[in-house]
């Protein structure tokens, strides 16, 4: 009995034959979810180039939480492999491995956020703008790393580069 799959999304797309994945504009396997908006269409072109399909709204109104797809779409866009043939297997049950969407995805986006958030202005760190700000935040974070003996390179620190280099 196969009660789901769970492996990253490079597997999943030699499995399946994925045709919505993280490299695509149209990211999400469950849903229409997209990751980026098109300059070359109109916004809101077919609902697939609309700012409220970004995966990045969260909330229980997201527009792309009313683009979930069934088990028969997901195959009609995918094509049939022998594994959704077997009865009961549902696009519900291929599960995204934990650590590539944690570690490689969420964690990224969140420290990027955090760092843009605490240096829009001055009330978190001195400077005058942001680059002398985000600098502060490197030091901060080169003092802790020295001290605890994992020190890194600056550029190991990818989320300052956009702001530093």
């Amino acid at each position: 009995m196969l009660d789901g799959i769970e492996a990253d999304q490079d597997y999943l797309r030699v499995l399946f034959g994925l045709q919505r994945y993280f490299g695509r504009q149209e990211c999400c396997h469950y849903c229409r979810a997209v990751q980026w908006l098109r300059a070359d269409v109109p916004l809101g072109h077919g609902g697939v180039n609309s700012p409220e399909m970004l995966f990045t709204s969260w909330g229980h109104d997201s527009r792309h939480r009313t683009s979930l797809v069934t088990t028969d779409e997901f195959v009609a866009l995918n094509g049939n492999t022998p594994l959704t043939q077997i009865i009961g297997v549902s696009v519900w049950r291929l599960y995204p491995d934990h650590m590539h969407i944690v570690h490689l995805a969420l964690v990224a986006d969140v420290a990027t956020s955090l760092l843009l958030d605490f240096t829009d202005d001055a009330s978190f760190f001195a400077g005058n703008t942001r680059d002398q700000r985000l600098g502060t935040i490197w030091l901060v974070y080169l003092e802790w790393a020295s001290a605890a003996r994992h020190l890194l390179k600056l550029e190991t620190f990818s989320c300052l580069l956009v702001y530093i280099r």
